[in-house]
Order: structure tokens, then sequence, then C-alpha cells
């Protein structure tokens, strides 16, 4: 029966073998749960990050362009009534030398030689028309120059150093032995 024996304790230190490596992979699987379970929630907290960060972002860009548009507008503005006040002034100067011009048309015509005289002396100290002064340079409408959009400020996905898998199995099995 001895060699029953040995064939029988031979056998039993094999199935304690198998015992550790099944408490081994029950560790490791246990361990693999909780780190998929990690990670959904990793994974669930940077997706709401980048939500909340790409909100974030939106509403400043929106402001951002807000104001760019509203620049451009006080620009345009500033740039447009500098030159409708000059060409204001040169419009009341046209007509005005319009005027002249037409009075002086009918002076020339006058077959009155009495009245032409008279009306000679008048019209000619008041025959200068001169063209207002007017700004030698206008602002102008401001142009826009695109930006570009980058990862330092929109942000970007960093991967973190991979994780060690089998210290807790390693831990579990050295518990057994």
């Amino acid at each position: 029966m001895e060699g029953y024996d040995m064939k029988v304790d031979k056998l039993k230190k094999k199935q304690a073998n198998i015992q550790k490596e099944k408490l081994n992979m029950v560790a490791k699987i246990d361990q693999m749960n909780q780190l998929i379970t990690s990670e959904k929630s990793k994974f669930t907290k940077v997706s709401q990050d980048i939500l909340t960060h790409e909100k974030a972002v939106r509403a400043a860009v929106d402001n951002y362009f807000k104001g760019i548009r509203n620049e451009l507008e006080q620009g345009h503005k500033t740039a447009v009534k500098s030159i409708e006040s000059d060409q204001n002034a040169m419009s009341s100067s046209m007509e005005l030398a319009e005027d002249k011009d037409n009075e002086v048309k009918e002076i020339i015509q006058n077959t009155d030689v009495t009245k032409f005289f008279s009306d000679i002396r008048l019209t000619e100290q008041s025959m200068t028309v001169q063209a207002p002064h007017t700004q030698s340079s206008y602002s102008s409408t401001p142009i826009f120059i695109p930006g570009e959009i980058t990862q330092s400020n929109v942000g970007v996905i960093q991967r973190e150093q991979a994780f060690k898998a089998d210290i807790k199995a390693e831990m579990i099995h050295n518990q057994y032995e």
C-alpha cells in the first residue's frame, strides 16, 4: 500500500496546487472586476469633465466673438461717421458753389447793363468758394484675422501610466503559501 499512499500524497499535492491556482485566478478576476469598475467610474468622471469644459469653452468663445463683432461694429461706425461728416461738409459747399455758379450765369445773361454792374459789384465780393478742409486720412473698418484652436486652449487626453495587475494576486498567493 505504500505505492498507493505515495500516489495519493502526490495527487493531494497537485490538488493543493490546483486549488492555489484557482484562488489566484479568483483573486485576479476580482481585481480585474475592481479595475473595470474603477475604469468605468474614471471614464464617467473624465467624460463629464470634458463636457463641462466644452460648455465653458463654447461660452467663452461665444462671448469673445460677441466682443469682436461689437468692436468691428464700433470701428465701422467711427470710420463711416468721420467720412460722412466730411462728405456732408463737402455737399454743403457744393450746394453753395452751385448757387454761386447759377448767380454768375444769371448776371452774365442779364442784358440790362445798369443791373449788370450793380449785381456784379455785390457778387464779386462773395465770388470765392472754397472746398472745406477735410481729414487727410480716415480710420478704416477693422479687419478680422482668424486664430487657431489649439490643444493648449481646449485640452488634451493624456494617458496615465499603466497599472500593474499582478500586485493583489501575488499578495493573495503569498497568503496561502
